[in-house]
C-alpha cells in the first residue's frame, strides 16, 4: 500500500476546493481569494465595454452614411425602378453652394429631394429633427445643427444662397427659409448638409438613393442592377475612406483583444501561484495524505480557474452596465463642444453584441487554462521541496 493511502480514502478533493474558493466561510474570504484575480476582472470589463462602445458606434456611423448620404445603392442618373423591392427609391440631385446670413457665411452640400417622401421613418430616426415643417414655407430647407449654429440661422429664419449650376456655368442667387434643424450625431458628417425641395434644384448631379430593407443580399442587387446597364456603387464604396476607419478601429479593437489575451494567461499563471504559496502547509498536507503532484497540481487549476472565470463574469457584468451609460456619457461630452468629437458619433444608441463579447470571453478563458496547464504542474514540481519544508 502506499504511503498514506488508508488516509487518502478519506480525502475528498470537492469539499477541498470549494472550501479554498470560499464557500461558507464568508464573503471577507472570497474577497480576498479573488483579488489576485483582479487584474483579469478589470481587463473583461474593460474588453466588454470597448467592444459595446466600437460596434455601437461603428453601427451608428453605417446607418448616417446610409440614411444621410448615399443609401445603401447609389446609381448614377435618375432611374424608374420597381421600389416595391425595395424600402425607398429617391431622385436626388446634388450641389455646392454658399450661404450668407447677416452674421456669417459656410459653405454648403446641397441635395435636392422631395421633402414629403425622402424623409422616411428611417431617416427621420437618424437625422434627429428638433422639428420638422415645410408647409407654406418660402423656399424650404433643412439645416444640420452645427450649419444652423455656424450661420446663426434658427428655425423660421431666412437666408441667400449662391448654388453653382454646372448647365450654365455660373451660380444662381436664391432665398431660402430654415424649416427645421437635423443632427445626425456625427458633425464631420452633416457639418455642411441640407436638404432642400427637388424643385430648387434646376441643375446639378442627379443619381437615385436605394435604400434595402437589410443589407444581405447587396452585392447580389447591386450586380442586377449593374447587369441591366446601370452605373452603381454601394456606400462602402461611395464612402470607402470613412468605411475603411470604421473597418480599422475594429480591427485594432480584436487586435488589443489578443494581446489581452495573452496577458490574461500570464496573469492566470501568477494568480496560480499566489494560491500555492498561500496554501503551503495545505498542500504539504495534502502530500502527507498521499496526493501526487498531478494531483495537487489537478487541485489548483481547477481552483485558479474557478476564481478566473467568476472575474470574468463579474468583468462581464460591470462592463455590460457601465456600457449602457455611454449615450449619457457622449452627451455630456458633446455639451463641451470639444472639436476633437467632430470626428467621432456623439448620439448613438448601444447594442451589446453578447455573441462577440462571449467569444471573446471564452478565448480568454481557453488561453487561461492552457497556460495553467503547463504552468501549474511546473511550478508545484520545482516548489515541492520547499512547500513541505516551510510547512
Amino acid at each position: 500500500m502506499r504511503s498514506g493511502e488508508g488516509c487518502l480514502k478519506g480525502f475528498d478533493m470537492s469539499i477541498y476546493v470549494l472550501r479554498k474558493i470560499g464557500f461558507k466561510n464568508g464573503i471577507s474570504f472570497f474577497i480576498s481569494a479573488i483579488l489576485p484575480a483582479f487584474l483579469i476582472l478589470l481587463v473583461s470589463m474593460l474588453l466588454v465595454f470597448s467592444l459595446s462602445f466600437i460596434t455601437s458606434m461603428a453601427s451608428a456611423m453605417e446607418d448616417v452614411m446610409v440614411n444621410l448620404g448615399s443609401g445603401h445603392i447609389v446609381v448614377d442618373g435618375w432611374k424608374d425602378l420597381d421600389e416595391s423591392l425595395f424600402y425607398s427609391v429617391d431622385k436626388v440631385s446634388s450641389s455646392e453652394a454658399l450661404a450668407f446670413s447677416g452674421k456669417a457665411s459656410a459653405a454648403l452640400y446641397v441635395k435636392g429631394v422631395d421633402l414629403d417622401s425622402y424623409f422616411n421613418q428611417r431617416r427621420l430616426d437618424a437625422l434627429n429633427f428638433s422639428s420638422r415643417s415645410h408647409e407654406d414655407v418660402l423656399n424650404p430647407v433643412y439645416l444640420s445643427s452645427s450649419l444652423s449654429k455656424e450661420l446663426g440661422v434658427d428655425e423660421g429664419d431666412r437666408f441667400s444662397v449662391l448654388i453653382y449650376e454646372s448647365s450654365i456655368g455660373r451660380t444662381r442667387p436664391l432665398l431660402l427659409t430654415c424649416a427645421g434643424v437635423f443632427s445626425s450625431g456625427y458633425n464631420e458628417f452633416d457639418s455642411a448638409l441640407c436638404y432642400v425641395d427637388s424643385s430648387l434644384m434646376k441643375d446639378g448631379e442627379q443619381k437615385t438613393e436605394i435604400l434595402l430593407y437589410d443589407d444581405s443580399a447587396l452585392d447580389e442587387i447591386i450586380d442586377g442592377l449593374a447587369s441591366s446597364g446601370c452605373t452603381v456603387r454601394s456606400y462602402k464604396s461611395v464612402y470607402s475612406a470613412l468605411y475603411s476607419n470604421v473597418e480599422f478601429s475594429l480591427n485594432i479593437l480584436y487586435g488589443i483583444f489578443l494581446i489581452l489575451a495573452l496577458l490574461a494567461a500570464v496573469f492566470s499563471s501568477n494568480i496560480a501561484f499566489d494560491y500555492v504559496s498561500r496554501d503551503r502547509k495545505d498542500i504539504a498536507n495534502l502530500m502527507v495524505l498521499g496526493l501526487s503532484k498531478n494531483d495537487v497540481a489537478r487541485i489548483y487549476l481547477v481552483i485558479t480557474l474557478s476564481f478566473v472565470f467568476v472575474a470574468l463574469f463579474i468583468g462581464f457584468i460591470l462592463g455590460i452596465v457601465s456600457s449602457l451609460f455611454i449615450p449619457s456619457m457622449m452627451e455630456a461630452l458633446n455639451r463641451l463642444d470639444f472639436a476633437a468629437l467632430d470626428a467621432y458619433m456623439t448620439s448613438f444608441d448601444i447594442s451589446i453584441p453578447f455573441g462577440k463579447i462571449l467569444l471573446m470571453l471564452g478565448g480568454l478563458f481557453f488561453s487561461s487554462f492552457i497556460s495553467l496547464l503547463i504552468s501549474l504542474r511546473k511550478t508545484i514540481s520545482l516548489d515541492i521541496h520547499e512547500i513541505i519544508a516551510g510547512a
